[in-house]
């Protein structure tokens, strides 16, 4: 190996300083409230900080260099850490009386806890990879005629169910129609119904897009029950559909606790449901405040999503992150996904029965998840960070989960072999940091790896795991568990 040192001056003859961008995106104050407890800056743009929740979060994309700079308003920083811990941008951090600053050499999601402050969560995107606006050829401008689509998030964007498809439907439908198009929706709140996306469709949304869900039935598809509640998939693909794309900058806004925690007659929603669907693309929309399973993919193979983004609340239950379901050649890149359940998963299942199970309506064969790749990660979640299952009627084979920083969970690391007695084999979780464990649903540790008899299902074997590169910042209360059955029943 050749190591080769060049002098600093003569190294300088040939280089020229890059500057940084910054993009910052519109704030919709119809939708959203500002913060009371932070503003951000990245370099001299100041970024809107919005009020949520259990946490506070600002958005905006860089590339080169920036200088991240936070304010606690009303009081002094006494104290802080950063999450990724092991980025170690905390150390490296300055603070100046209610001031801290940090250097962000390239785009990363953080986790940022100041003093007895409730969370701030900074998601520094990279620049967005696109040739078009919104006038270039071949792309369709959802607010322009014939679609007139909404903006102003008053009137709905798109049709009733059974009704003629209008604005946003329509756009999509006639880029189906033209055999591929880019639809674009450009910064605005847009009250929508449930949207359909056909092959070689590119769905955009501009930084500043609001898409919202109300779940009034009027307006969307019932596609399943639990519990007595009926649920649709907000915005899904066809089935048996191929080469379709969803970017941008905007967010995708389920308004979970009001649609369905606090109105009870209200119908919940999947936010985003790729369906029997071949290369599947999604690059960047944030997915927020979801009532069901936030992004469930299901029965799809050829999958890349990066730069994913999903911010639930914590005191609501079965708002999932992101459920890979029955697909294969799936790789996931870059992701934050705050949920109160499980962060990130795999899940094989059965049909079940009409009108009565999330799985029944899709058509297809049943297959295997396979060869599923998830890749720096960030999870704050009450239950599992890092999960395979529940769900095995199916088998799992050659998951990895890489490079993992796990806030705060119930359980960071698990494998719950439950409903079905399929295999699961070929597991790798590698380079995963274990922040904090201060939630407890049935279990409060690091690790918990458990075979589970489920009714008439039975239990099925687990093979070829691996837990590689593990730092545990906290062990939890409880001990990590190992558990399973043999010939004579339960095996702990």
């Amino acid at each position: 190996m050749w190591s080769i040192t060049l002098p600093i001056l003569l190294f300088g003859i040939f280089c020229q300083s890059v500057s940084a961008t910054v993009t910052t995106y519109p704030f919709q104050d119809s939708v959203f409230d500002k913060s009371t407890q932070f503003e951000v800056k990245a370099d001299d743009k100041s970024v809107t900080v919005v009020k949520y929740h259990d946490y506070d979060f600002a958005h905006f994309s860089m590339d080169g260099t920036v200088k991240v700079t936070i304010t606690k308003l009303g009081s002094n920083i006494n104290s802080h850490t950063i999450t990724p811990q092991k980025l170690g941008i905390d150390a490296k951090a300055k603070v100046s009386r209610a001031t801290m600053s940090f250097d962000l050499t390239e785009n990363h999601y953080l986790i940022i806890k100041i003093d007895d402050r409730k969370p701030l969560v900074i998601l520094a995107d990279p620049p967005e990879q696109k040739d078009f606006s919104r006038t270039s050829k071949g792309v369709i401008d959802v607010t322009k005629a014939p679609y007139n689509a909404d903006s102003s998030g008053r009137e709905y964007a798109s049709n009733r169910v059974g009704k003629p498809s209008s604005g946003i439907q329509k756009a999509l439908n006639d880029a189906f129609d033209r055999n591929g198009a880019i639809v674009y929706v450009p910064a605005g709140v847009y009250k929508t119904g449930n949207l359909v996306i056909g092959p070689k469709t590119h769905l955009y949304l501009e930084g500043g897009a609001v898409l919202t869900y109300t779940g009034d039935a009027a307006y969307y598809q019932q596609w399943w029950k639990k519990s007595s509640r009926v649920f649709t998939y907000w915005i899904r693909t066809t089935q048996f559909s191929s080469d379709i794309k969803i970017s941008g900058r905007g967010i995708f806004y389920g308004d979970g606790k009001k649609v369905f925690d606090t109105n009870k007659s209200g119908m919940g929603a999947t936010i985003m449901a790729p369906m029997n669907t071949y290369n599947f693309n999604y690059d960047g929309p944030i997915l927020m405040e979801s009532s069901f399973w936030t992004f469930h993919l299901q029965l799809s193979t050829k999958v890349n999503i990066k730069n994913l983004k999903i911010l639930n609340r914590l005191d609501m239950g079965e708002n999932d992150g992101l459920d890979v379901n029955e697909s294969e050649n799936v790789r996931v890149k870059n992701a934050i996904a705050i949920t109160w359940d499980d962060c990130f998963s795999t899940k094989t299942y059965n049909p079940g029965t009409p009108d009565e199970d999330v799985f029944h309506a899709l058509k297809g064969t049943k297959k295997a998840t396979k060869d599923v790749i998830f890749e720096d990660l960030v999870a704050w979640t009450g239950l599992y960070g890092l999960k395979m299952g529940q769900g095995a009627f199916m088998n799992h084979e050659n998951i990895e989960f890489r490079n993992a920083a796990i806030y705060d969970c119930s359980c960071a690391i698990g494998i719950d072999h439950r409903w079905g007695a399929a295999a699961v084999k070929g597991a790798l979780f590698k380079d995963v940091d274990v922040e904090r464990v201060t939630w407890s649903v049935s279990r409060r540790t690091w690790l918990a790896f458990n075979i589970e008899f489920a009714q008439k299902w039975g239990t099925g074997p687990v093979s070829d795991i691996r837990v590689e590169d593990v730092t545990i910042r906290d062990f939890g209360t409880t001990p990590a568990e190992i558990q399973g059955y043999d010939e004579d029943g339960k095996d702990d």
